[in-house]
């Protein structure tokens, strides 16, 4: 049973959420949007957990920056931790293609991401 409380609201631009299991805070979620005047849409999602059941604590971390241009994917940062089991992944539109890089190993993806529940109402 997980439940997320809205604890901050800004207006907009900037949301920060509790996690909360069985009536205890375990981490927090934190959600921001930036615009700037020439259309770049930055998205940045930070969120870290610290749960125990029984005798095993685990932790938890993810970091994602995902920048838009005029409604389309060009860049994506992320790091999603458990414990201390780390995976990296960049995207980077070159202009004709996606290059993808997890944890040292690459990929490409040939079509624009032109939609994203990020950025569809």
């Amino acid at each position: 049973l997980l439940f997320v409380v809205l604890a901050l609201t800004a207006p907009a631009e900037k949301l920060t959420y509790c996690i909360v299991v069985f009536g205890k805070t375990i981490g927090s979620v934190i959600v921001e949007k930036n615009t700037a005047p020439d259309g770049n849409t930055i998205y940045k999602l930070t969120s870290s957990t610290v749960s125990n059941f029984f005798f095993i604590t685990r932790t938890t971390y993810q970091n994602y920056v995902v920048d838009y241009r005029e409604g389309q994917l060009m860049n994506v940062k992320a790091i999603n931790t458990v414990n201390k089991d780390s995976v990296h992944v960049k995207i980077e539109w070159n202009g004709s293609r996606y290059n993808v890089t997890k944890n040292n190993v690459c990929y490409t993806v040939n079509e624009p991401v032109k939609i994203s529940t990020l950025t569809s109402s």
